[in-house]
C-alpha cells in the first residue's frame, strides 16, 4: 500500500519477476511508479488525497470500499507499507475490511527512519496502534535498527530506502512461504 509498498512490490518483481496476485493500492499519484499488474487508486476525485489525516483517510477508504473488496478477495493478504505517510491510516481500514471478510491478514510495516523527522513518526505510532487492533500477524520493522547492521560506510538516502525495501521484501516472501500456492 501507498509509496512504500510499490517499492516493496517492485523490488519482489525484480527478484521473482513470475510472482503473481501481487497487487498495490495508492492514491493516483503514486500508481504509475508501480510494475504490479493489478492496480487499484483509492477513490478521490481531484486525485489529490490528503490520507496523512486519518479524517480523510476515512473518507477515501468509505468511498473506496467496493473496489477494496473485490481487490482483497482472497484467502490471505500480506500488506506491506511504510508508515508515516498516507499507509498509516489507511492500512488499518483495509485490514479491517480484510477481517470483516474472513481474509487471512498479515502485515509488513516499516517504521521510520530517525531523519525523517517528528511528525512522520507520530503519524506512524498512530498507525501502527491502529493495525494492531485489525492484524493479527504483524512483522514492524524498525528502520534505523535495518540500517544498523550496515557497514560503516556513509550511505545516502537513497541506499537507506533501498536497503529497507530489500529487509522488506524478504520479510514478506518469508510469510509467503507458509501458505500454499494458488494452482
Amino acid at each position: 500500500m501507498g509509496g512504500s509498498g510499490i517499492n516493496i512490490v517492485n523490488h519482489l518483481l525484480r527478484k521473482l519477476p513470475r510472482l503473481a496476485n501481487v497487487g498495490v493500492m495508492a492514491e493516483k499519484y503514486d500508481l504509475p511508479k508501480s510494475t504490479a499488474e493489478s492496480k487499484l487508486q483509492f477513490w478521490d476525485p481531484q486525485g489529490l488525497g490528503d490520507s496523512t489525516r486519518i479524517e480523510s483517510a476515512r473518507w477515501i477508504f468509505d468511498n473506496s470500499k467496493e473496489n477494496i473488496r473485490r481487490f482483497i478477495n482472497s484467502d490471505t493478504v500480506i500488506l506491506t507499507a511504510g508508515m508515516g505517510g498516507q499507509s498509516s491510516y489507511t492500512l488499518p481500514f483495509v485490514a479491517q475490511m480484510a477481517n470483516e471478510m474472513g481474509v487471512r491478514t498479515i502485515g509488513v510495516v516499516s517504521m521510520p527512519f530517525s531523519f525523517e523527522g517528528t511528525r512522520r513518526q507520530s503519524r506512524a505510532n498512530e498507525g501502527l496502534k491502529l493495525s494492531q487492533e485489525s492484524i493479527p500477524v504483524l512483522s514492524v520493522i524498525n528502520a534505523d535498527e535495518v540500517l544498523k547492521r550496515q557497514p560503516p560506510d556513509k550511505l545516502s538516502c537513497r541506499d537507506a530506502f533501498s536497503i529497507l525495501d530489500d529487509w522488506m521484501s524478504k520479510t514478506v516472501l518469508l510469510f509467503s512461504d507458509f501458505f500454499p500456492k494458488a494452482s
